[in-house]
């Protein structure tokens, strides 16, 4: 069994998804009379998104020190890579072997920075490896350089969806006055999984990270 512990070195200067600039553009609004409530809502929004999908999408510098329960079971299949928590990796700063503070040479490691799965390299053959050590601290730089378009996109549908209901009961699914005319409003607004509409808990599903343990 192997655990982390993870420490923002460098934050994010922002954990929006979308900035203001694109929602007035998005929803044809001029002017800066709405801009307070609308930046409000983008945090609030952005921040439902991260924590729906368990992630830090913005790159941020961290630290992740490793400790590894079984490093020397023999019984583990090779290879055994470490799974970094902020994924998609930029780039690696230095990874440490157990208390020494000399990082290994860049050619002993190896990381798949889509998945974020940081390999040992055997020494002469180059072939991967297991980590067998009892703790491994990597520093590097994880998370999204551009937030991904289609998370833009749901975080756009959130705020769509909480601009046009603003005010409304959402328990209201239709209303008739007479000699006037009925309105139906769709379901989009009541349907939520794990606090997201469906249809955004869908659109994000390759974004989530299940958490295990």
């Amino acid at each position: 069994m192997i655990s982390s512990l993870l420490t923002v070195l460098v934050p994010a200067a922002s954990y929006d998804l979308v900035d203001l600039e694109t929602v007035k553009e998005e929803f044809n609004i001029t002017g800066a009379g709405e801009d307070s409530r609308l930046a409000r809502w983008i945090s609030v929004e952005s921040t439902n998104i991260a924590n729906y999908c368990n992630r830090v999408f913005p790159v941020e510098k961290v630290s992740e020190v490793f400790y590894v329960r079984h490093p020397y079971d023999l019984t583990l299949p090779e290879p055994t890579p470490l799974q970094l928590t902020r994924f998609p990796v930029q780039s690696i700063v230095s990874v440490t072997e157990d208390t020494d503070v000399t990082a290994l040479p860049t050619d002993q490691y190896e990381v798949d920075k889509e998945s974020g799965l940081l390999y040992r390299m055997r020494y002469g053959d180059g072939s991967r490896s297991n980590w067998w050590v009892a703790k491994v601290t990597v520093v590097y730089y994880g998370g999204f350089d551009v937030i991904p378009a289609d998370v833009m996109e749901q975080a756009l549908i959130m705020l769509g969806i909480r601009r046009t209901s603003r005010g409304r009961d959402l328990s209201l699914r239709s209303f008739t006055i007479e000699g006037v005319g009925s309105e139906t409003y769709g379901t989009q607004a009541t349907e939520y999984v794990d606090g997201l509409p469906l249809e955004v808990a869908g659109a994000l599903s390759d974004y989530r990270i299940i958490a295990v343990g």
